[in-house]
């Protein structure tokens, strides 16, 4: 194993394959993983900032602030911002993507876009209404968020524009992030 040393003001990150994206208070940084001991950033970019990040495909979605930078990742050390999309909200949280649905977790809720196939355009579909999600997972026909000190909640969004509440569940202090693993 190794250590890299990014002063990047990391906020979130996620892994593909051989490669972790970082995204935080100074951009987006790409680093090459394929060999722990000898990690090296193949890509910087330090002109967007924000608070989460997603990768699908061969696109990385930096969640700013009050918009979604899109970055065309299939050569991660060419790496170059496809696309700005604007959000409904200036106060975004977290980010999570499942096929062309995009879901951005706020302090007003959750809002649904649909991300064109050929991800030139992004169109609201619906919000939820929920208490300051903070961190957001999708799988299947479901979105988890954590909402601060009212804990997790789960929505059926299996029709999109009219996500429903299923559970809510108390999970105890502060709760910020949520991750979701099909296999555990």
């Amino acid at each position: 194993a190794g250590q890299l040393r990014l002063n990047a003001n990391p906020r979130a990150c996620c892994i593909e394959g051989d490669y972790m994206y970082v995204y935080g208070g100074n951009g987006i940084r790409i680093i090459d993983i394929s060999d722990p001991s000898a990690m090296s950033v193949v890509y910087s970019d330090g002109t967007t900032s924000g608070e989460d990040i997603a990768v699908s495909n061969d696109f990385v979605y930096a969640l700013g602030y009050n918009c979604i930078t899109v970055y065309n990742v299939s050569v991660p050390e060419s790496a170059y911002i496809a696309a700005t999309f604007n959000c409904l909200h200036s106060d975004n949280y977290g980010i999570a993507i499942q096929d062309t649905i995009i879901y951005v977790s706020s302090y007003s809720g959750v809002c649904l876009y649909d991300l064109a196939s050929d991800g030139s355009t992004i169109t609201f579909i619906s919000q939820i209404s929920s208490s300051s999600p903070f961190g957001i997972a999708v799988d299947g026909d479901y979105v988890y968020t954590t909402n601060g000190w009212s804990g997790l909640a789960i929505f059926d969004v299996s029709v999109p524009s009219l996500p429903t509440l299923v559970s809510t569940v108390s999970a105890g202090g502060w709760n910020y992030e949520v991750f979701y693993r099909n296999d555990i």
